[in-house]
């Protein structure tokens, strides 16, 4: 798609959900970029459209926001030709999937839900939203695991995520030895296929947390402790997080280092998850007798 880039007003920027395909934002990510331009850190341009006579945002939220905390009257963008507002927001779709913060699945089923409904099949979608076919079906379009997830997670009292921050890996990853914020440009999916069901997983990763020495523990244990792939345990660990059962820390020996441990919600709902379990395991021994 042809583009150039020019200096906007960004009064003039409008973010609508007719184009822009995330119906939440991340006050982190916003704060993070704040500060990263205060300090003089240089981002890649948003992305913009203009349609009968009005400047729509395509990509770049969060960065437009974290503009706005700094006072930016002004911010070089990238002008995309969309000719309709169903043009723009698949525009918005591609380029959100490729990179900047995770569409979490609720985004996944928003979209498909509102691109099915326009008349776009099932591979248009998943094209669009760099997954597989299969995958595509599997996650977005429910699944069993999926219902079951949710109805024992009602049952524990623990809501499921509809929002997935991100790894406070802002949307871009700092060059080491530079300024530059740069855009990842992987396919980034939702995880891969477990053989336990989400929400076992995720109790692993607590009862980890719980039984490491002083209750504290950094990914890499985590990782280990509950069997976990690395790209999976940061899904749940961001997820776990959003939920209210876990908080993170520093190391005060390694700034950067992550430390994880369970609020007090999260002691509780691993104490019911556990007591349920046991609870419908006996039922069933009883049942077989």
């Amino acid at each position: 798609m042809a583009s150039i880039f020019s200096t906007i007003s960004i009064d003039s920027i409008i973010c609508d959900g007719s184009v822009y395909p995330r119906p939440q934002h991340d006050p982190h990510a916003i704060e993070t970029y704040a500060a990263a331009m205060l300090r003089g850190d240089k981002f890649p341009p948003i992305c913009v459209t203009g349609i009968r006579g009005r400047v729509y945002l395509v990509d770049g939220y969060h960065r437009l926001n974290a503009m706005m905390r700094c006072g930016m009257m002004e911010t070089q963008a990238e002008v995309i030709n969309c000719g309709t507002l169903e043009e723009a927001y698949e525009e918005s779709v591609r380029r959100n999937a490729i990179h900047g913060l995770r569409f979490s699945l609720e985004d996944k089923r928003h979209i498909a839900k509102r691109l099915r409904n326009g008349g776009k099949k099932e591979d248009e979608i998943a094209s669009l939203l760099r997954m597989t076919l299969h995958d595509f079906q599997r996650i977005v379009l429910g699944s069993i695991e999926r219902a079951t997830e949710l109805a024992v997670s009602r049952r524990v009292g623990v809501p499921a995520p509809s929002v997935s921050p991100p790894d406070s890996a802002p949307d871009f990853t700092p060059i080491k030895n530079g300024e530059t914020w740069m855009q990842p440009t992987g396919k980034m999916e939702y995880g891969q296929t477990e053989r336990r069901s989400v929400l076992e997983t995720r109790c692993d990763i607590l009862k980890a947390i719980r039984d490491e020495p002083g209750s504290v523990s950094i990914p890499t244990h985590i990782m280990y402790r509950s069997n976990t792939s690395w790209t999976v345990l940061r899904e749940h660990l961001v997820n776990l997080e959003a939920l209210g059962l876990l908080k993170i820390g520093r190391q005060l020996a390694q700034e950067e280092r992550r430390v994880y441990s369970l609020t007090d919600r999260g002691v509780a709902c691993l104490s019911s998850y556990v007591d349920l379990k046991q609870k419908i395991l006996g039922e069933l021994e009883e049942s077989t007798k």
